[in-house]
C-alpha cells in the first residue's frame, strides 16, 4: 500500500472550493468532517491575502496530492477538465447538482445529510473520480475518469 492510499484510508478531508465560507467549514467540522479551505491552502504569501484568479488545474494537483475531495459548486467540471483529471491518480470531486443555490447551506446541509455516503465514495471509489451531489444529500452520477474518456465541450483551456 503507496502512502497515498495509506492516507486516503484513514481520513476523508474536504476540500472546499472558493465559493464556500468559513463559516461553511465550521458547520462541516461539527459535523465531523475534517475540512481545508481554499482561503487557507491559497494565499499570496506577501499580502496574506486570497489569492485570486487560481486555475482549476492548481487544485486538482493540490488535492491530488494531498488525496483531498474536492468540494465544488462546478458540476460540468469534468467536462471541461477531463485531460487534467485523468492526470491526477488520487483526485476525487464531489460537486453539486447544479450551481444556483443563492445560499450555500443548502448544499452544506445535503452533504452533511449524505455523511456516510460521503466518506464511503471518497474510500472506495476508483480515482480518479467525480460524482454530484442533490440537495437532498443523494450522491449520482458517480463516475471513474478512465483514459478512454473524452469530452465535446469547446471551451478554452485553464493552464496553471
Amino acid at each position: 500500500m503507496t502512502r497515498t492510499q495509506r492516507k486516503r484510508h484513514e481520513e476523508c478531508v474536504l476540500f472546499l472550493e472558493d465559493g464556500f465560507g468559513e463559516s461553511h467549514a465550521d458547520r462541516l467540522r461539527d459535523a465531523g468532517y475534517k475540512v481545508e479551505t481554499f482561503v487557507s491552502k491559497f494565499r499570496d504569501p506577501s499580502t496574506r491575502l486570497k489569492k485570486n484568479s487560481v486555475k482549476d488545474p492548481t487544485i486538482f494537483k493540490r488535492c491530488n496530492e494531498e488525496s483531498w475531495l474536492l468540494v465544488t459548486t462546478d458540476h460540468e467540471m469534468v467536462a471541461t477538465h477531463i485531460e487534467e483529471i485523468k492526470k491526477c491518480s488520487e483526485l476525487a470531486i464531489l460537486a453539486t447538482a447544479h450551481n444556483r443555490a443563492s445560499n450555500f447551506n443548502v448544499w452544506i446541509d445535503a452533504i452533511i445529510k449524505a455523511k456516510t455516503e460521503v466518506l464511503r465514495y471518497y474510500k472506495n471509489q476508483e480515482r480518479p473520480c467525480f460524482a454530484k451531489i442533490d440537495s437532498a444529500g443523494r450522491i449520482t452520477k458517480k463516475k471513474t475518469i478512465t483514459g478512454v474518456d473524452t469530452t465535446r465541450r469547446d471551451r478554452p483551456r485553464e493552464r496553471e
